[in-house]
């Protein structure tokens, strides 16, 4: 399978890869996921763990980009773990990382 975004313009790809699908993601696969597996598990460790893998099976186009999207998923879920302890701004700086990393993988393309 390929990428729906593929089918885009660049402008459309800017806009839909750069900019609504990683406020997207950052909603569900970081503040929403950490604040449902939190009911279940305080354990950091299984909180960052499932939202990486909820993060991977949202990018499943084949089996391997699902498990580099779980090593993304990682960095992201982290980088917001991290960052809301000490900070009220993971989120906007969870999607500010992911919106970059989106940016350079559409540049590199």
């Amino acid at each position: 399978n390929q990428n729906p975004i593929d089918n885009y313009s660049f402008k459309e790809k800017i806009f839909l890869g750069v900019i609504l699908a990683p406020f997207i993601e950052t909603f569900i696969c970081q503040y929403l996921a950490f604040k449902l597996i939190k009911l279940i598990t305080k354990n950091p460790i299984y909180i960052i763990g499932l939202a990486s893998l909820f993060f991977s099976v949202n990018h499943y186009y084949n089996w391997l980009y699902m498990v580099v999207m779980f090593f993304i998923g990682l960095i992201l879920n982290l980088n917001y773990y991290a960052i809301r302890r000490i900070s009220k701004y993971a989120f906007g700086l969870t999607f500010l990382l992911h919106a970059m990393m989106n940016f350079i993988a559409l540049l590199s393309r």
